[in-house]
This record gives C-alpha cells, structure tokens and sequence, in this order.
C-alpha cells in the first residue's frame, strides 16, 4: 500500500514537472514568436515612415507613377511608392513588405501658399484703386492698382470699418499676371473631356460596398461611376479613390455623403443643407445653396472649356461655408465672364481665385486673386469695391496647405492621411 502511494505521488509530481516544463517551453516559444513579430512590425514600420519622407522629396509627376526604393541598397528593405495628382491636390501611397506581412499608408499632400497666395487681396493692375464701404475690415497683404485704397459711399452705405483701412503692406499691383499651374489644369479638363485612363477599375470589389456604403481604398486604381448608375442611388456614403461623373448637369443627392472623391460634369448643384469632404470640377457653373458645409480640404473647381458660354460662375451662397480651395479660369486672359459669387454670410477658409471678377460679400480667412473685385448691388455695378466684407488672411490656419496650382512654396506638406 505504501509503495503504490509513493507511486501515486512520483506520477503527481512527474506529470506537474512535465506541465511546468512544457509551459515554459510553450511560453518561451510563444515569448519569441512575439518578439520577433514585433521586431518586424517595428522594422516595417520605420520603413513606412522612410518611405513617406522619401515620398515627400521625389519629383512633381503629373500621371500616375510606381517607383520602387531600396533603402539600405541590401535589396532586404524596399519600399513600393505610387503617386498622383488628385484634383488640385497630390496623393501619395506606400507600401512595405517583409515575411508576407504589408504595412501601407495613403495620404493626401500639397504646399503652403506663397507671395501672392499669402496676400489678403491681389487685384491686376488699373486704373481704378480699391474702395471701401460699409463695415469692411481687411488684414493682410494687399496688391492694389495703383498701391491705392479709399473709402466711399456705395448705396447710402457709409464706411464704418477700422480707422486703419489695410491693416498691412499695400503693394502696387504689376501687370504680370499670376502664374497657374498649367499641367493640374491640364489634368482638369482631360478629366471633363472624360479622357479617363483604360488601366482604371471599372466595377467596384465586393469588400468596397457595406450596407449602403462605398468605400475604395487609394491603394487600388481609381474607381470611376458614372452619377446616373443605379448603384449610386442606393448609397449614402461615398469615401476614396473615386471619380463620379456625368456629361450632365448633377444635382447632387442631400443624402449622398461624399469623402475624399472628385465629382466631374458640366455644372454641379449642393442642395441646401449638404455637407462633405470633396471636389467638384466642371466646366459650367457650381451652386452652392444655402448652409452647405464643404469642410477641408475641399476644392472647387471651374475650368471655361466652351467659349460660348456666357455666364460661367462658381456661388457660395448664404450660410454656406468651405475650407479648401475655389478656383475660376478661362484660356482667354481678358475674359471678366469668369465669376465668383460669395453671398451675404458666407465663409471660406482658403484661397480664392478668378482669371475674371469675385464678388466678396461674406467672411474669408485667407486671401482673394482676380482681375477685379466686382460689387453688385441692387442698384448698382461697381468695379473694385467693397461692401460689408470681411477678408483675414491671418486668420487661415497655420496648418493650412493648399495646392501648386497656385504660387506656392517649394515643400511638400501632408494634408491628411487617408
């Protein structure tokens, strides 16, 4: 009985020894497995960080370019770049692979504003100086015609702003004009003659659409819907890599929530109330009705492709806000056609530009370039004037980036990641 006991208890304790030991080889392999996950992920990590500041310093491209870097130059750490201009803006994704593990990011980047993108007001040069009216406060760098600013009555309204009427340098205008970037406008108008690139996805993966969601990775090529596809109507979110369009008018739908895409047509229309992250470029006209919110960074974009047009114009009207970038231009130098309307209690937080006329008579924290600033008034047209307007180009964000389609600093910046 004595021995069978000693037995009994020898076999207790070889079994807790042999579970003791096995755990702590388990655990030992298990410890390791993780350290050395760990120090891959942490690798590919530094990697991906390397690749976006590498990303960052390569060469402007205006189409869509794959470049692969080693890094080390030990062909063990390499990184996939592939970039591309994105509306006014640039995207750029990275991607790093080791052991069959990927790690990637996307991003969206452009360029501080400079010289005349840092200005409150630029207006070409002529005859006819600013003028002010009404409770106009203006801060900032101005390039007036003539170096000239005063204040008059326009409509019974008297001036009623800062005893200072520029609260910054005031410089004469020149007769140069402000340079563009030809080839984003060049991009632009192949996109509103749908000369859309055959290597672009043309379905959308099964993994893209959840629920009434669209959502397509910038990893993967540009998705293009055309507005009138039935799919479409079935969504209320939109996010991506993806361009919808339409060779008509789009009035786009108050419920369709669209993030980070582009919309392409002749003429968009934001319903009342819309609110998004995105750009629009067409060749027409955009409306923006009332209380739209267009947050950053959005861009309005509005290339004169038909001559023949006579009323080519981007509005903001009451209420309605947008934090990014409008822009307004025609081939044609001396075409005043081009027209930016910003209605009573609009904002913008950006830059404003028009090869034409811009009618200010909302907030913007940031900065006007046009030929000339046009009031009109119910009784009255009045060429660089200012009525009840308020204009802080201090008042932009320092975080602010915006695009090299205008003049701009010679530095990438990431705007957001995607």
């Amino acid at each position: 009985m004595l021995r069978a006991s000693a037995l009994f208890i020898v076999i207790v304790i070889s079994f807790l020894l042999a579970s003791i030991t096995s755990g702590i080889v388990y655990y030992t392999f298990y410890y390791k497995i993780q350290v050395a996950n760990q120090r891959l992920y942490s690798k590919l990590t530094h990697n991906l960080n390397s690749g976006i500041a590498y990303a960052l310093y390569l060469p402007e491209s205006q189409s869509v370019v794959e470049k692969t870097i080693d890094l080390y130059g030990e062909e063990n750490d390499k990184v996939i770049i592939r970039s591309s201009v994105w509306g006014v803006f640039n995207m750029a994704s990275v991607s790093v692979t080791d052991k069959n593990v990927t790690l990637s990011k996307s991003f969206l980047y452009g360029y501080a504003p400079d010289k005349e993108s840092n200005a409150a007001i630029c207006l070409s040069n002529s005859d006819r100086g600013l003028r002010l009216s009404g409770k106009t406060s203006i801060v900032g760098t101005c390039y007036l015609p003539q170096g000239v600013v005063k204040t008059e009555s326009v409509d019974g309204y008297l001036y009623q702003g800062p005893a200072k009427l520029i609260d910054g340098e005031i410089i004469k205008s020149t007769d140069t004009e402000i340079s563009v970037s030809s080839s984003i406008i060049k991009l632009a108008e192949g996109l509103l003659n749908f000369n859309f690139q055959a290597s672009a996805a043309e379905t959308e993966k099964e993994e893209d659409v959840v629920k009434d969601s669209l959502i397509h990775s910038f990893a993967e090529p540009v998705l293009y819907i055309n507005y009138n596809d039935e799919r479409l109507r079935q969504l209320t979110y939109l996010e991506g890599n993806i361009i919808v369009f339409s060779n008509k008018h789009i009035n786009l739908n108050k419920h369709l929530k669209i993030k980070d895409a582009i919309v392409v047509a002749p003429s968009v229309r934001f319903p009342d109330g819309y609110q998004g992250t995105l750009q629009a470029i067409c060749s027409d006209s955009i409306v923006v009705e009332s209380n739209v919110v267009l947050d950053y960074p959005s861009a309005l974009l509005l290339i004169k492709k038909n001559i023949a047009n006579a009323n080519p114009k981007i509005q903001l009207k009451e209420k309605s806000s947008l934090k990014g970038i409008i822009f307004a231009y025609s081939k044609e130098l001396n075409d005043f056609k081009v027209y930016v309307d910003l209605r009573k209690e609009s904002f913008v937080m950006g830059q404003v530009y028009s090869t034409g006329s811009i009618d200010c008579k909302g907030v913007v924290h940031g900065g006007l370039i046009c030929k000339t600033i046009l009031l009109k008034t119910n009784t009255s047209i009045n060429e660089n004037y200012l009525l009840n307007t308020t204009i802080d180009v201090k008042k932009r964000s320092v975080y602010y980036t915006g695009s090299n389609l205008l003049p701009a600093k010679n530095k990438k910046r990431i705007i957001k990641y995607l």
